[in-house]
């Protein structure tokens, strides 16, 4: 459960550095559109951001179900559960 929180975390950051780093660099793209811009390169790199964002979100949504299945109960025993069970 938290390893995949990290991993949803880690995702996020690497997608959002990536976008920025597009962004920031595009004067080196060496492509020419019909306006002289590299409007391609803007394009890929707020995808990227939008991607981290989505990742973003899901880790967030993973954590708080996460948590609010702890608060409700979780359906499987915990280790005090298997003591208790097995001392029966």
């Amino acid at each position: 459960m938290i390893s995949t929180g990290l991993s949803l975390i880690s995702l996020s950051l690497g997608f959002s550095i990536f976008g920025i780093l597009i962004i920031v660099n595009q004067h080196y793209a060496e492509l020419n559109d019909l306006s002289g811009h590299s409007s391609l390169v803007m394009v890929g790199g707020v995808g990227a951001i939008l991607v981290g964002t989505a990742f973003l979100v899901t880790a967030c949504l993973h954590w708080r179900f996460c948590a609010l299945g702890a608060t409700i109960g979780d359906p499987r025993p915990r280790k005090s559960e298997y003591a208790q069970q097995a001392s029966l």
